[in-house]
This record gives structure tokens, C-alpha cells and sequence, in this order.
């Protein structure tokens, strides 16, 4: 982008140092843009110290902390390594963190390569590191898994495609050592290597007379082959579905070519063809009348196919529960459906349990439930909290307590739920908004995910609805970092006008670059967008 006198960059500064970057959308801006303006000592110091607090209290992700302060003297880097990594503590994902250091020259990509090759939990460092420099993350992993026999998380199971053939049969003896250890099992399923295929699809394992080493061979193949097509791993995995003797063997062994079936054409031909897909796999279930209540019972209490199959009938045949077949059958019905509402509001069951029984309980289910989310200190009720967005759309309680569960206790699914809620954009960026001016303490888990939803909402929304939020959102956005403890040895920012409507106004804006639209679903805050 052409801008020779820098007029628009010394613009987007003032704003990235005002009380007018809402959210901290103009920081972010400004840490992708590229840098074609030195800084100033007392510019770049102002700059430092609000990006340093809009990380802290969760309005921008670490990245933009290192790519905007990464500007600065060379000298600087280790001590911004140093003050991303506190970052961790107060809340931030790791991952983040690490792909933040990625950013940081020498001294970020050497504490990467520390922490591949000692930390115990090292989630998206190895990938981080990968990313910059593959053959010492490939190195920092081989020692890893070689010679400290650390854990590798799904995130960075690519790194592991880069070991030699030498490499994999190490990890192949290792895992001959502790066969039912599902981490060594998944390391040497995640390298791809053809090695460790044969291995898990052998008799030596997949048929081994102990259940427990059976599982973990089992989940590792499936994990290995991912969704590509292979009809060896497809086969082995069917085979354990149908004749292992053990259910809970068979259950793993389901599960895993089920999903495959889900995202891969090839293996649901491959079931196709062999004529399982709805018939061995998936028994039929027929009403009580028919097959016995108790044997419907024992699939309601239960779990897998069968368990959801009785769930659609009693959503399909809302009379079992007040109409018996046969003497007492519809309270014994009843009271099965009492216990698994009870263990769903516990957090014991699955997302499809939770979304059937708010059709069937219906209201009251649901008010319940909202309860539930409300008094859930420990975090456990995720799946509750999806099932709730998923199956009770265009309320405001059900959008805000599945908001609140996902700030306070952040999880990927919840997090995505609340996003493709069906409830007006405008009103959800409202309720949004709401929550963050509710905060009376630093909360920068909660001001990470609902800040990141509110950034894509505003994207949706149209001129006059931007316009009217856009008032409560820098005041929200100060009163957030009011909640942060003042620093004792920060310079102050000077007082810095904010801009004027036309800002906001203005269709022409000189700063969207492919950079600033990797930002996600919103390139600009401004009413209509760029």
C-alpha cells in the first residue's frame, strides 16, 4: 500500500492510542499493517503500553502484542518473549502464545524449541515452531518422543510426519514396551509412516487377548489414517465393530469407522458395499410392545446407536411416557427418562441426549437447564450448554447463559455455537455487549471469546445498528481495561482526541490489505465495512 507522506499510518496510530479503538480493533489493525513510518520513542512507548493492556484484559491476541512490539529494538525481544509468556498465566491459550513467540526472532523460536523438547504440555509449539523452521521443530519433536517419551496433543501431530523411517521403528519398540498406553500409541500412529500401519492393523495388537491394548491399537488406527481413503484400516476397524467380543471394544472400534463414514466417501462406500451401514451396525429398535420394555430400557439407559434410535422414537411417540403398553410401562418409561434428564444436567451425557430431551421435557427441560448453566462453577457442562444453543434457537435466556457458560469456561464447540445462534445478529451483539459491561473484575477469558464473536456480529450488522452500538463499545472497551491493575512504572498516554464520525463514515478505507482481511469474518468496524 502506497502511503508516501504516512499520513495514514500516523492517523491509524492516533486512533490504535485513543479511547476510540474499540475492542482494540484498531491495534490489531495496525500490528498487521505493514510498518513503513519509524516510530517515535514516546509514540512507540504509548503504542507499547496500551497494546501490552488490551492483551492482558483479552482484546487482543497475542500475535498482535508480538508483531506490533517486534517493531521496536532488536534488544527488546527477549524481555517480549519473557511478557508473552506471562500472558499464560493470566488465562491466555497457550497455542496462541506460542504462535505469538513464532514472531519473535531468535529468542521466541529458541524458547519454542525448550519447551518441544522438556514441557510436558506443549500444545501448538511444536506446529509454531514448525511453521518457521520445520527441521529443528522436526529435531526438537524426535527428542521429544525418543528420548524423553513425552505426550503429543492432535495439534501438532503433523510435526511428527517429518521422522525417518529409523525414527518411527524406535517409537514402534517403545510402543511394544506399553501397549495400552494410548499416548505411545498415538505417536506412532501420527507419524503416517506405513510402519506403524501395519503394526496397529496386526494381529499382534489389534488382536491382542488383552481389551484395553485392543482399544488404544484400535483408536490409534483410526486416528492415523484420518479421513483418506484405506480400505486395510476400514476393514480392520469393521471387523472389531462386529466380532470383537467385548462391547466396550466394539463401541471404540464403531465409533472410530463411523466417523471416518462421516467425512469420508470412500470408507461409507466401503461399508456400502458390504451392506452394514444400517443393518449390522445399527440395530433396528422396535417399540416396547414389541420387543419388551425392559430391552427398551436397557437401550434408553445406555449409550450409541441404540440410545439414540429410543430417544427418536420417544421424540416421534410422545404417548409412551402417559400411555403403557402393558400394565406400568409408561411410568417405568417415565421414570428412565427422569434419570437421564437428572445425569444430562450433571454433565454426564452426550450432546444428542441433551438436544432429544429438549423435545421431549420441552420448557421444562430447558428452564432447568438454564439453572444448571447458571450454578456451573466447575465447568463441566459444556455439552449441556451446546445441546441448549443447538436445540432451543431464537431465545435470549438460551443465547445468553450459553455465552456466559462459553466466556467463563471457554471451550472450541460452545464457542462456534454461539456464533451461528439463531437469533438477530444486532441483538446478539447486543446481549453480547451487555455481558462485557456486567464485568466488575478482569475476566480476559471471557473478554477474549465474547469480544472475538462481537467482532464477527458487527460484520452483519447494518450502518444505523454500528453506529448505535458503536458509543457503548469504547466505553465498554475502557471500562474493561479500568478493571486491569494499574501498572507502577507505565508511561501514561497523553490524552488523544477521538475521531469523529466521519471515520466511521468514510467508504474509501486505505488500510484494507489481504493482511487486514485474515482477521476473520469482519475487515472493518466501520458502518458498511470497506
Amino acid at each position: 500500500m502506497a502511503d508516501p507522506p504516512g499520513r495514514v499510518t500516523r492517523r491509524l496510530r492516533a486512533l490504535a492510542a485513543s479511547s476510540a479503538d474499540g475492542l482494540g480493533w484498531y491495534t490489531g489493525l495496525l500490528a498487521e499493517a505493514p510498518n513503513q513510518v519509524p516510530y517515535s520513542a514516546a509514540e512507540y512507548e504509548v503504542l507499547v503500553a496500551r497494546t501490552i493492556r488490551l492483551g492482558a484484559a483479552g482484546l487482543s491476541p497475542p500475535q498482535d502484542v508480538a508483531r506490533l512490539l517486534r517493531t521496536g529494538p532488536p534488544s527488546r525481544l527477549p524481555r517480549l518473549v519473557r511478557m508473552l509468556e506471562r500472558m499464560i498465566a493470566a488465562g491466555q491459550p497457550a497455542r496462541d502464545v506460542w504462535a505469538a513467540l513464532a514472531l519473535c526472532g531468535e529468542p521466541g523460536l529458541a524458547r519454542l524449541d525448550q519447551v518441544v523438547r522438556t514441557e510436558r504440555d506443549m500444545e501448538g509449539a511444536a506446529r509454531a515452531l514448525h511453521e518457521v523452521d520445520p527441521a529443528r521443530a522436526t529435531d526438537a519433536i524426535r527428542e521429544r518422543v525418543l528420548v524423553r517419551d513425552l505426550p503429543v496433543r492432535s495439534v501438532d501431530a503433523g510435526v511428527l510426519k517429518g521422522l525417518t523411517e529409523q525414527d518411527v521403528s524406535l517409537l514402534a519398540e517403545n510402543y511394544r514396551r506399553g501397549p495400552a498406553d494410548p499416548d505411545r500409541a498415538t505417536v506412532l500412529a501420527w507419524t503416517g509412516h506405513r510402519l506403524a500401519k501395519d503394526i496397529l492393523v496386526g494381529p499382534e495388537f489389534a488382536g491382542h487377548h488383552d481389551p484395553a491394548v485392543r482399544s488404544v491399537a484400535l483408536r490409534a488406527l483410526g486416528m492415523r489414517a484420518g479421513f483418506e481413503p484405506d480400505d486395510e484400516t476400514d476393514e480392520c476397524l469393521l471387523r472389531a465393530a462386529l466380532a470383537d467380543p467385548i462391547a466396550s471394544v466394539r463401541v471404540v472400534a464403531r465409533t472410530m469407522v463411523q466417523v471416518r463414514a462421516a467425512h469420508s466417501p470412500t470408507t461409507q462406500a466401503f461399508l456400502d458395499r458390504r451392506a452394514t451401514a444400517d443393518g449390522l451396525l445399527e440395530e433396528p429398535v422396535l417399540l416396547p410392545v414389541t420387543e419388551g420394555v425392559d430391552a427398551f430400557l436397557t437401550r434408553l439407559s445406555g449409550s450409541g446407536p441404540g440410545h439414540r434410535l429410543v430417544l427418536e422414537m420417544l421424540r416421534q411417540h410422545p404417548e409412551l411416557l402417559s400411555a403403557p403398553a402393558d400394565g406400568a410401562a409408561g411410568e417405568r418409561i417415565a421414570h428412565a427418562v427422569d434419570t437421564l434428564v437428572r445425569e444430562a444436567l450433571e454433565g454426564r451425557r452426550g450432546l444428542d441426549t441433551v438436544t432429544a430431551l429438549c423435545d421431549i421435557r420441552g420448557p421444562a427441560f430447558v428452564s432447568a437447564a438454564l439453572d444448571a448453566l447458571d450454578h456451573d462453577a466447575a465447568g463441566r457442562l459444556h455439552t449441556l450448554a451446546l445441546g441448549l444453543l443447538r436445540a432451543a434457537p431464537g431465545r435470549e435466556d438460551v443465547f445468553v447463559a450459553g455465552s456466559r457458560h462459553a466466556g467463563l469456561h471457554p471451550h472450541p464447540l460452545t464457542g462456534v455455537a454461539i456464533v451461528l445462534y439463531d437469533l438477530a445478529p444486532g441483538r446478539r451483539a447486543e446481549l453480547l455487549l451487555r455481558l462485557l459491561e456486567q464485568l466488575s473484575t478482569p475476566r480476559p477469558e471471557a473478554v477474549r471469546v465474547w469480544s472475538a464473536v462481537l467482532y464477527q456480529l458487527l460484520s452483519q450488522c447494518d450502518d444505523t445498528e454500528r453506529l448505535r452500538l458503536r458509543p457503548r463499545i469504547t466505553a465498554a472497551t475502557e471500562r474493561i481495561l479500568l478493571l486491569l491493575p494499574t501498572p507502577s512504572s507505565t508511561q501514561k498516554a497523553p490524552d488523544r482526541p477521538a475521531p469523529s464520525d466521519d471515520v466511521w463514515r468514510d467508504r474509501s478505507c486505505s488500510w484494507r490489505t489481504d493482511a487486514v482481511r485474515s482477521r476473520g469474518a469482519i475487515a472493518c468496524p466501520r458502518p458498511g465495512g470497506c
